[in-house]
């Protein structure tokens, strides 16, 4: 466009005219550059290494963090991605009542469907329960009158609570579950596969943990809050852009840069 404007200047319009038209052709772009609006679209995640966590240098780092990063770049500059890392109750309450909080990703429960929207399918992946080779819980029916950890609103196991009778310590991190069941604070720890035994090689505990206890197989999906679905185009893209990276193979890439051969046996890619 600019070089036509300048041969129209030249063959037919006097020096002033031609340099209003220069003038006007170059503002253009600076309007059309303004007139996109950023928009920023809110995270949150868990403090669970590898797949998210604070590095000491203040930095979030990790493989969703990752890709998400990517995502961003793929939406050139139209979307900025914040990231929080927030424990999971408040997580759950900032979506479910519609604050600040547009997204998440997390595994896939009935109940937290009713607080927020599912929106892509990532893996599947065992929850496992975790137990000491002194006390080792090798089968569920082990956990008769065990004191289990589990997250707040997270790693319970619905499936027992009919038919077995055991505690529930609720705890903020995996971390600070596998460090009481180190003291004997409890019997066991539930939770993901991947992020127990992450944890447990991060601490040294492997001489300590029985071989895990599949409990329960789930999808970890990438959610978005009800408020945030309906108001953000913003939301919309980012999911259409992380289905897209997710479909490539792009999380086993990622993955391998953090788990170790065993744990990538944990991520299962979904058709």
């Amino acid at each position: 466009m600019l070089v036509c404007c300048i041969k129209r200047c030249l063959l037919y319009l006097n020096f002033s005219d031609c340099l209003r038209s220069l003038l006007l052709v170059l503002s253009l772009p600076v309007l059309t550059f303004n007139s996109i609006a950023l928009e920023t679209v809110e995270i949150g995640l868990l403090d669970s290494y590898p797949w998210s966590y604070q590095a000491d240098s203040g930095e979030i780092k990790g493989i969703y963090p990752e890709l998400l990063r990517q995502v961003e770049g793929d939406l050139k500059g139209s979307v900025k991605i914040e990231i929080r890392i927030v424990p999971m109750a408040r997580i759950l309450s900032e979506i479910g009542s519609s604050s600040d909080m547009d997204m998440t990703i997390m595994s896939f429960r009935p109940e937290r469907a009713e607080l927020m929207l599912p929106k892509v399918r990532i893996y599947r992946t065992p929850f496992v329960i975790l137990s000491r080779n002194d006390f080792p819980v090798r089968n569920l029916n082990d956990l008769q009158d065990k004191n289990v950890a589990m997250l707040w609103g997270g790693s319970g196991c619905p499936c027992l609570d009919s038919s077995i009778t055991y505690q529930k310590t609720k705890v903020s991190s995996h971390l600070q579950g596998l460090k009481m069941l180190q003291d004997k604070r409890v019997d066991a720890v539930a939770g993901p596969a991947i992020r127990l035994l992450g944890q447990v090689s991060n601490i040294g505990m492997q001489d300590i943990v029985a071989l895990p206890t599949i409990y329960e197989w789930r999808e970890v999906w990438l959610w978005s809050s009800k408020e945030a679905d309906s108001n953000q185009s913003a939301v919309e893209r980012l999911k259409v852009e992380f289905d897209k990276i997710i479909k490539s193979g792009a999380l086993k890439l990622v993955a391998q840069k953090y788990l170790s051969t065993a744990q990538l046996e944990f991520v299962i890619p979904l058709p």
